[in-house]
């Protein structure tokens, strides 16, 4: 074990394969100076003409190497990688100049305006809970099944001229208050 690179105090917070983790708050995020040098790239590249295809390789690697904790990044890069696929496969030279489509420039904005403010992703999930409800309702009265206990109830004169719709969902609402789910 090197004790150079060893943290021998217990901490709750620490930075790891280049990210924050805090295990108080179970979330992952992008270290501040990360997103800054991420952002700065970005605006360089949007404020330029052109890029060439080996820049434009490295800002989708530093766009990539926050993916893990910035949540929907994945969904904003499929343009700029798509360009670069493109050049490679035509060109072959990492050096060509190309200017960034309308979309790609809009794709960029998105990372430069909403990366930071998205920074933060839960490390461990909290289990899904499932509970089924069965409903039946009538003008007269309402009957609820949840998983597998029965209950029932009839409607207040003013309930019985709701909607059917509005009376399905009160009695969901009464099974989970019944329940203690609310």
């Amino acid at each position: 074990v090197s004790v150079r690179k060893s943290r021998l105090q217990p901490s709750r917070q620490q930075t790891f394969l280049g990210f924050d983790v805090d295990t108080e708050k179970m979330t992952l995020t992008c270290p501040e100076d990360k997103l800054t040098q991420l952002q700065a790239s970005i605006r360089s590249a949007l404020e330029r003409e052109t890029i060439s295809t080996r820049q434009l390789a490295a800002l989708i690697g530093r766009m990539t190497a926050t993916y893990e904790a910035v949540p929907l990044t994945t969904l904003h890069d499929q343009f700029c990688t798509v360009a670069l696929r493109r050049e490679l496969r035509a060109n072959q030279n990492w050096e060509r100049k190309l200017r960034m489509s309308p979309v790609v420039r809009w794709e960029r904005r998105w990372w430069l305006d909403t990366v930071a403010s998205h920074n933060g992703m839960a490390i461990h999930k909290l289990p899904r809970c499932s509970t089924t409800i069965t409903t039946d309702s009538s003008q007269a009265g309402w009957g609820v099944v949840v998983d597998g206990q029965a209950m029932q109830g009839r409607w207040t004169s003013e309930q019985s001229i709701m909607t059917s719709n509005k009376r399905e969902l009160t009695a969901i609402l009464k099974a989970l208050k019944l329940q203690g789910r609310e």
